[in-house]
């Protein structure tokens, strides 16, 4: 892999940022787009076709050219934007009031009218899939972004080859570019990125000659690579964002010649917000354009004090009273093996949860363990939902004060973070199942 990256970063130098003085309050770093995940782990999100009763279905735009000739034909859209997607699809009508605020909520979505448009953005990414006459798996995608699929060409997957692991098929699929639009919050711009599809998992194993209905693995193949010089050392940065652009869910690494051994794909780097060591630095990662083209780092001297939000690092402390009354430090459970759990009632996931929670926290709550809820929601909805549920774990309202969602950076849920005796972070985004594995191999030590 070094000697790829390395290969690589020699045809970049014109995107070299060399910072002068003894590590700077802030670092910039430029960025070029690359085809394929670089050093992240293949992301192979599962797309089908949007049944005609979600209320989804209504914001997916006209798209002409459809024709039905292949056997049991998919229709999919796949936004390079959602969160555009689904602003445009509100003030065009396309979305009701409910489902747009419902969206916000459950995606944490803290809006800022000035960064979206109103205006139609072209973010949809047609793609039609079926079985031709030979049971071979015939895919066509509106490359040009034009909304009409008769000027695109089928293609055809390959064949699954006995023995082939699902995981090792990304190779014999080389990503393809496409074509479709931003805003960057002052205009719409054109742009392209790579899609790479193949079968969904459960589809590539499934025993059936032309199993139905189609269900494909459906990514953007792109990452952004850029490099960064301290006082003579050289460290490379690489961004990789969940859709093709950067908004809020996006990720980095960054690595010298010394540490680049240690760079895995098995993990999915820093979220926004989250904290990079550089030599005698904490870091915190800022921002990226929302092309990706930039990278901002800001010094923080308080981090290790303060604590952070990954794994590795002292829990940030926070003083909260529950929905009961009672007063909780966090600093005061050292002692205690504690789990924060961010959810809402609102959530299907998050409720989901619950029930295996409470045999998890009905095995261990006489064993040092404490359980502290977080829940991003109106205090009505959470009592009810606490009374009816027979939940007995602390819970923390954040509705008007939401410090410490934002202390620990939440921009989903359920989140949530594991922290030892010793007030360290030792796992983060454990589900219930994770969590009860974890917790009896800490309890048989």
């Amino acid at each position: 892999m070094r000697n790829n990256i390395v290969l690589f970063f020699a045809t970049f130098l014109i995107n070299s940022v060399t910072i002068f003085g003894q590590y700077p309050d802030t670092i910039i770093i430029k960025t070029e787009r690359v085809k394929g995940f670089g050093p992240f782990r293949d992301s192979l999100p599962q797309t089908k076709e949007v049944p005609k009763d979600n209320p989804w279905y209504k914001s997916m735009p006209e798209i002409k050219g459809i024709t039905n000739d292949l056997e049991h034909q998919m229709f999919a859209i796949e936004q390079t934007d959602f969160l555009q997607h689904t602003y445009q699809s509100y003030y065009s009508q396309k979305i009701d009031k409910g489902l747009f605020d419902s969206f916000k909520e459950s995606a944490n979505w803290e809006l800022s009218p000035e960064e979206y448009s109103k205006n139609f953005v072209k973010i949809d990414i047609a793609i039609i899939a079926g079985y031709d006459r030979d049971g071979l798996m015939k895919i066509k995608v509106d490359k040009n972004n034009n909304y009409d699929l008769s000027d695109d060409e089928y293609f055809t997957l390959p064949k699954k080859l006995p023995g082939q692991n699902y995981w090792g098929r990304y190779y014999d699929l080389l990503p393809f570019e496409v074509m479709y639009e931003y805003y960057d919050g002052e205009s719409i711009k054109q742009a392209k990125t790579w899609l790479y599809i193949d079968y969904f998992i459960s589809q590539y194993y499934s025993k059936k000659r032309k199993p139905h209905p189609i269900e494909l693995a459906v990514s953007f193949a792109e990452h952004h690579l850029g490099e960064f010089n301290i006082n003579g050392k050289i460290h490379f940065a690489a961004i990789k964002a969940s859709r093709a652009v950067f908004r809020e869910d996006y990720n980095i690494k960054i690595w010298n010649a010394e540490t680049e051994k240690n760079i895995s794909k098995s993990n999915d780097g820093i979220q926004r917000n989250g904290f990079i060591k550089i030599e005698d630095y904490y870091y915190r990662f800022d921002n990226a354009r929302i092309d990706g083209s930039l990278i901002t780092l800001v010094k923080d001297k308080s981090v290790l004090e303060k604590g952070g939000n990954q794994v590795g690092f002292k829990a940030i402390n926070f003083i909260s009273k529950t929905i009961n009354g009672k007063e909780i430090e966090l600093n005061n459970l050292k002692g205690n093996v504690v789990m924060l759990d961010f959810w809402g009632t609102w959530c299907a996931p998050c409720r989901d949860e619950i029930p295996k929670l409470k045999s998890i926290y009905e095995e261990y709550k006489d064993k040092n363990f404490v359980m502290i809820g977080i829940a991003k929601d109106d205090i009505a909805s959470l009592k009810n939902y606490v009374e009816e549920n027979d939940v007995k774990w602390n819970q923390i309202i954040q509705a008007d004060d939401m410090q410490i969602i934002s202390d620990y950076g939440i921009v989903g849920y359920p989140t949530t973070f594991l922290i030892d005796k010793d007030g360290v972070i030792i796992a983060k985004g454990l589900r219930a199942e994770e969590l009860e594995v974890k917790l009896a191999e800490i309890f048989a030590k």
